[in-house]
């Protein structure tokens, strides 16, 4: 770990602050260096601070997908850090977001972060573990977050990276976001400037933002997963999911009307797919997809049950299970798209 801290006290004294960005997990969870260039922006003093900075950018993850295959660290380096995957559900209180924090705590044995945006941790804790069985309490942390708040979101996320365990390669597994809300206009008249700002806040800006600042937990190129083998040519990757709908599919849309959210969903979808562009640039071993769950017996969707069928109106257990079964088939040749509750596409 000496060595760490060593290339973080050269750049230091270099003071390097400005020419580079240290978005990394920590040392006490996973010791990361990124050191992004823009060679338009960059001045060096000398060649050896350019050299130290180039090494330090190698060594812990390298953005230059022409050195990555060179950036190896030493063998000791990684047999010391066991592998520690983790499950993000954010937020995770109702519907189908706290059916899938009960559902991967009752299934697996893998750390659950939950984030919930009021009401206190242990109460709200108390909440989600009532109904389970042989489930440790410990495995569920709480984090405070409101996804109207950029600095809320910060805030999470450093509270997530503080409180993995030292000594571990911690990163994620599986990441699901399910934020979202329905305002739904039947004719241009019915479009409110408070509600579609409302709706294309929380649909669509809360995603990029917990991109923004979640995305670092995500493995390595040189993560060694808890799933995969010496022999592994094809590592599991980790998934990470937003949670979209069937009426964000412009070629799809049959009956009009819900403007703001069929808009705001088919905005999602594009991030969904430029993000798992932006991971496949960086030859991370994750993938990004959106899933769309069906019609659940949720506060979102009260209004409609009556227009849907019985047998298509699903409780938010039911649609948790097939979301995590979906996702967790995926391949490689399915990323960047999204995927409904019996596996199909949803045409873009």
């Amino acid at each position: 770990m000496d060595v760490i801290y060593d290339v973080v006290s050269i750049i230091d004294f270099i003071d390097l602050s400005s020419a580079i960005s240290l978005p990394w997990r920590g040392v006490r969870s996973c010791p990361r260096l990124h050191a992004i260039f823009a060679s338009n922006h960059l001045t060096y003093a000398s060649h050896r601070e350019w050299y130290v900075c180039w090494y330090a950018c190698l060594w812990f993850d390298c953005e230059l997908p022409l050195f990555r295959p060179l950036a190896r660290p030493p063998p000791t380096f990684l047999a010391a850090m066991k592998a520690n995957p983790f499950v993000l559900i954010t937020p995770a209180t109702r519907g189908l977001s706290l059916a899938l924090t009960r559902h991967f705590l009752q299934t697996t044995k893998l750390p659950v972060f939950a984030t919930h945006r009021s009401g206190s941790a242990s109460s709200v804790a108390a909440d989600i573990l009532k109904p389970l069985k042989d489930v440790e309490s410990s495995r569920l942390t709480l984090l405070p977050l409101d996804l109207t708040d950029e600095g809320s979101i910060a805030a999470a996320a450093d509270k997530l990276g503080t409180s993995l365990p030292e000594g571990h390669d911690s990163y994620l597994h599986t990441a699901f976001f399910t934020g979202g809300m329905l305002h739904p206009e039947k004719q241009p008249a019915d479009i409110d400037i408070g509600a579609l700002t409302e709706t294309f806040q929380t649909n669509v800006i809360s995603h990029l933002l917990l991109i923004k600042h979640f995305s670092r937990f995500l493995p390595s190129a040189r993560t060694k997963q808890a799933d995969s083998t010496e022999t592994d040519t094809d590592t599991p990757k980790s998934k990470w999911v937003h949670v979209s709908a069937r009426v964000g599919s412009i070629a799809d849309n049959k009956r009009g009307g819900w403007y703001s959210y069929r808009a705001s969903k088919a905005a999602l979808n594009q991030v969904v797919k430029t993000f798992d562009v932006q991971l496949q640039m960086r030859g991370l071993p994750a993938m990004c997809i959106g899933v769309h769950p069906g019609t659940m017996k949720t506060g979102l969707s009260k209004d409609f049950w009556g227009s849907v069928s019985e047998e298509k109106l699903f409780s938010p257990e039911f649609a948790a299970g097939r979301l995590v079964e979906v996702v967790g088939g995926l391949e490689d040749g399915q990323r960047g798209r999204i995927w409904d509750w019996e596996g199909k596409e949803v045409p873009p």
